[in-house]
């Protein structure tokens, strides 16, 4: 989701852990409402990002989705080669049953 439109000033902050981490936050209630305070690690320079540790939750769903995308992908990738691959073998089959340059010519053109 891009927070250009709609977000507030925390759409600045992301996700960082260890070393990459520069801020914690810190969470109260005020008037009934959660209130997230964000207080920093080191000194932050002008125009550094400003990371903190999103936690364990969200790094595990984060991670299982992604795993889930790319084994979709490879599963895709290795199921075209094995089409590409069968009608390669296909081919072959076919051609040594036509044996003439003719027929492969013919062949060829299918």
């Amino acid at each position: 989701m891009d927070a250009y439109f709609y977000g507030n000033k925390i759409r600045f902050v992301n996700h960082g852990i260890g070393k990459y981490e520069n801020s914690f936050p810190k969470y109260t209630f005020v008037r009934g409402l959660v209130r997230i305070g964000l207080f920093a690690l080191k000194d932050i320079k002008i125009g550094e990002e400003i990371l903190f540790n999103y936690g364990t939750d969200y790094q595990l769903e984060w991670l299982l989705e992604y795993n889930k995308q790319v084994e979709e992908e490879m599963k895709k990738e290795r199921e075209a080669k094995k089409k590409k691959r069968k009608k390669r073998l296909t081919n072959i089959v076919l051609f040594e049953e036509k044996e003439t340059p003719e027929n492969f010519m013919k062949f060829l053109d299918d």
